[in-house]
C-alpha cells in the first residue's frame, strides 16, 4: 500500500502477475497440432479410432462454437439461469444476515460476524 499509496496496491501486484501470465498464454497455447502445422495425434500415431471418419479433424469457427453448441445448449442455459438465482439468494442473504443476527437474535458485532463468515465458509 505504501508503494502506490491508495487502498487498491494490494490488487496491482496480483492484477500484474494475472496479466503477464495471461498474455503468455494467450501466446504460447493452441487449438490442435494442426493449428501450428503439425499432422493429427491420429496420423502421428497411425492410430485412428474404429469410428473415425476424416470430419472429426474438421476445425469450427468461433462462431460456430458459440452459436450452435453455447446458445442452443438448453442445460447450459438452466445451469446459467439457476446460478443466477443462487448468486441472487445468496448476496441477499450476505447483506441480511449480519443485521438480522444483531436485530432479533441479541448477537454482538463480533458474534454476527462469525456467523456471517461461517456461513460464507459453507457456501
Amino acid at each position: 500500500i505504501a508503494l502506490f499509496g491508495d487502498w487498491g496496491a494490494k490488487f496491482y501486484f496480483n492484477a500484474a502477475i494475472a496479466a503477464v501470465i495471461a498474455v503468455i498464454v494467450f501466446v504460447l497455447l493452441r487449438d490442435t497440432p494442426q493449428s501450428v502445422g503439425l499432422p493429427p495425434v491420429e496420423a502421428f500415431r497411425n492410430d485412428y479410432p474404429p469410428a473415425y471418419s476424416a470430419d472429426n479433424e474438421r476445425t469450427f469457427t468461433y462462431r460456430e462454437i458459440f452459436v450452435e453448441h453455447v446458445l442452443g445448449n438448453r442445460y447450459l442455459w438452466a445451469i446459467a439461469v439457476a446460478n443466477a438465482f443462487v448468486y441472487f439468494v445468496r448476496y441477499g442473504v450476505v447483506n441480511w444476515i449480519p443485521t438480522y443476527l444483531q436485530t432479533a437474535k441479541g448477537f454482538t458485532f463480533s458474534q454476527s460476524s462469525v456467523g456471517w463468515a461461517l456461513y460464507e465458509y459453507a457456501a
